[in-house]
């Protein structure tokens, strides 16, 4: 059960449309930008509310829990770095020495261990696009269930000229950098699944 579907001013500050589900634990609420309303016909918004739908009926699966594992390791190595400050410590003072510092700047320290987190927030993130282009592509299915897939194309097309998005980049591009499946790839995959359908 949905708690409330709300309409948000979008139009106030952009063009953009977007549409999105809050899960909370056993709270849901759909939020919709007002530009769709005013801009994309009522079975085009019925495809949007249909792809939300099924991320709102997504059933985790073993990608899921791959994710969440990867977070709670996260988290533990963070914990445990709390009370072993000594290793924040040496790290603290091999990055002023290196940097001809004689006092603490926090600055250049938080900037360095940035950059030396990044191989690892990268890793973490390639894997998070994965996860959520499968969802995506499940919700798109959703919405081709429930009849609306026509409409779904249409309203990505619409999106794509109106916010001059890039339908299809380079595949490696897309593969290692986009949460999203790209345009192209997005469109194919509904066709294909409105093929199965009638066949």
């Amino acid at each position: 059960k949905v708690k409330h579907i709300k309409v948000y001013n979008e139009s106030k500050k952009s063009t953009g449309k977007n549409a999105f589900l809050l899960k909370i634990f056993c709270y849901r609420e759909f939020g919709i930008a007002d530009n769709f309303l005013d801009e994309n016909s009522y079975r085009e918004l019925l495809a949007v509310l249909s792809h939300e739908i099924g991320h709102l009926k997504h059933k985790k699966n073993i990608f899921n829990y791959i994710k969440y594992i990867v977070l709670v390791c996260v988290f533990l190595f963070v914990v445990y770095l709390i009370p072993h400050g000594q290793i924040g410590v040496m790290l603290s003072g091999y990055v002023l020495k290196s940097f001809g510092l004689t006092h603490m700047n926090y600055d250049v320290i938080f900037t360095v261990l940035s950059y030396l987190c990044t191989p690892l927030f990268y890793l973490i993130s390639f894997y998070m696009n994965y996860v959520s282009r499968r969802e995506e592509y499940e919700a798109d299915d959703q919405a081709v269930k429930n009849g609306y897939g026509k409409e779904l194309i249409d309203t990505f097309k619409r999106l794509s000229s109106d916010e001059l998005i890039d339908v299809y980049p380079a595949d490696f591009i897309e593969f290692t950098s986009y949460d999203h499946p790209g345009m192209y790839h997005r469109i194919k995959h509904i066709e294909e699944k409105m093929k199965e359908g009638k066949s």
